[in-house]
């Protein structure tokens, strides 16, 4: 990092442990966030009073936290642009080994289920679960092996493009892709046009950095303007139709995406040399096999609809949804452990 200017350089990353706790933080925050999503009760107290001081509370703390979670998608997709933003080389052993481990776990899953009499057995969904390119179980893989498609010829862009027209570049990109006013018109949050103005991103901060004092202090201040911007809307629509309070779900093109830079910036200036940070650090590369366990179709209801809601429904609702994300995540690291395990032994 250049101690002068603040700027994140080429030289201050690596694959190192700040970069490595950003990717477990981010897939904790994508399992936080899907909990949150299939959440039934998120509405706060209609009416003030003492006595509703604590739900109100816990509706606060849940939606300041969705705005968090809203960031893990757009966290993923910046990390992957700056480790390959210039590289011009073809992912194909990459690409290959996400598709393979993408099928293992599809097919168990779904073989698990029809064995537990969770679901009937049909050929035609079992070879569906056999895709290379996962389009109807797993929409992030589908979208992510596309970016990694094209990822060589963004590269050679990059490395023709200055400083100035790389900035223009980006401009531009955000314009039509941003989610006000054009951006579902051009693209999508869940867009491989979204995902490469990402990866843009995430090699310019590799090249050139982003001047920033106070980071931390900047993402609380992002992360508050999100949450009155999604509470005063709540207040609005409650007020002009009566509608009910919910908690905001965020196309990834949209407010949080700056929060999203920001954190990834954080991140990224910080050296975590401790033993403790480096051994969270191990098990990132674990974290894409969390995604697929909990993110199959079927999967998604027996955790969050079906199981989630009986463990300790007592507790206060955000300590519940801390603690059950928290496990699922720890669930899906020691699977796909398992998992790669299996690999070796195979040899797959």
């Amino acid at each position: 990092m250049d101690t002068k200017t603040g700027n994140i350089t080429s030289t201050s990353f690596g694959r190192q442990t700040n970069i490595e706790l950003l990717r477990v933080v981010a897939m904790l925050l994508i399992v936080t966030g899907h909990y949150l999503y299939h959440l039934k009760t998120t509405e706060p107290p209609l009416s003030f009073s003492p006595a509703s001081i604590p739900e109100l509370t816990n509706f606060c703390l849940l939606q300041l936290l969705y705005v968090f979670t809203s960031t893990g998608v757009n966290l993923f997709v910046l990390i992957t642009g700056y480790f390959l933003a210039e590289r011009t080389d073809f992912r194909l052993r990459g690409m290959i080994r996400v598709s393979i481990t993408t099928i293992f776990y599809a097919v168990v899953i779904y073989l698990l289920f029809c064995l537990f009499g969770k679901t009937v057995f049909s050929t035609s969904e079992f070879i569906r679960n056999l895709e290379p390119v996962p389009v109807h179980q797993y929409w992030f893989v589908a979208k992510y092996l596309g970016l990694l498609l094209v990822a060589p010829f963004l590269a050679m862009l990059v490395s023709q493009l200055d400083k100035h027209r790389y900035r223009l570049l980006l401009a531009i990109l955000f314009l039509l892709l941003f989610e006000w006013p054009y951006g579902e018109l051009f693209g999508g949050g869940m867009s491989l046009a979204w995902f490469c103005f990402l990866f843009l991103v995430g090699g310019y901060l590799h090249r050139y950095g982003l001047p920033l004092h106070r980071d931390w202090l900047a993402v609380i201040i992002v992360a508050l303007l999100i949450f009155a911007l999604h509470t005063v809307t709540d207040v609005l629509t409650y007020l002009k139709s009566g509608a009910p309070f919910v908690l905001k779900y965020d196309a990834n093109n949209s407010v949080t995406f700056f929060l999203a830079l920001l954190v990834f910036v954080c991140f990224a200036r910080r050296q975590f040399s401790g033993r403790l940070w480096r051994r969270v650090a191990l098990i990132a590369p674990y974290t894409f096999g969390v995604y697929l366990f909990h993110e199959y179709s079927l999967m998604r209801i027996f955790l969050w609809e079906e199981t989630a809601p009986l463990i300790l429904p007592r507790l206060p609702l955000f300590i519940h949804v801390l603690l059950i994300s928290v496990l699922v995540f720890l669930c899906g690291i020691i699977i796909d452990y398992i998992r790669t395990l299996i690999f070796k032994l195979l040899p797959i």
